[in-house]
């Protein structure tokens, strides 16, 4: 219900819930998106990182987080390029715990979900795609290098 209340407190605001967002479109979007879709995608993996503490014991799980780490560090390299995120990539996940282990998590999600979106303004439907509806639910998510021209 959490995400239903803040998009209606966009929409408020000028904001407008689409399933896909275009190319160079400046237009307030809204859109649902999904960090292990786009990893697989951006990252050209096979599949997702298994970087959640609960997924795996604590030596897969530190090093899905390094990997994570690394292929969010190489954004700064692609295109469209990020900036200014490496910094929250230099956290041990060795040394964190419960909540601060959830709360990490979740801001490094955050910078991917936020990539995605610039991913999208950049790249629009050429290389993303929207899986769902508007009314039942979508989730658009950029798509595997074999996928952009189908």
């Amino acid at each position: 219900m959490r995400g239903e209340a803040l998009v209606h407190a966009l929409e408020q605001c000028g904001f407008r819930y689409t399933p896909a967002l275009a190319a160079g479109d400046t237009t307030r979007q809204i859109t649902e998106v999904y960090p292990h879709a786009a990893m697989v995608a951006l990252f050209g993996l096979e599949r997702t990182l298994k970087y959640k503490r609960k997924q795996q014991a604590r030596a897969v799980w530190l090093s899905e987080w390094q990997r994570y780490q690394h292929y969010l560090r190489s954004l700064t390299h692609a295109d469209p390029w990020l900036r200014g995120h490496t910094g929250l990539l230099t956290q041990s996940v060795a040394t964190l715990r419960g909540r601060a282990a959830k709360a990490y998590e979740d801001q490094v999600d955050a910078v991917l979900c936020a990539y995605i979106a610039l991913y999208a303004f950049r790249w629009g439907t050429a290389r993303c795609r929207t899986f769902g509806d508007i009314v039942n639910g979508s989730i658009f998510t950029p798509i595997p290098i074999a996928l952009y021209s189908l």
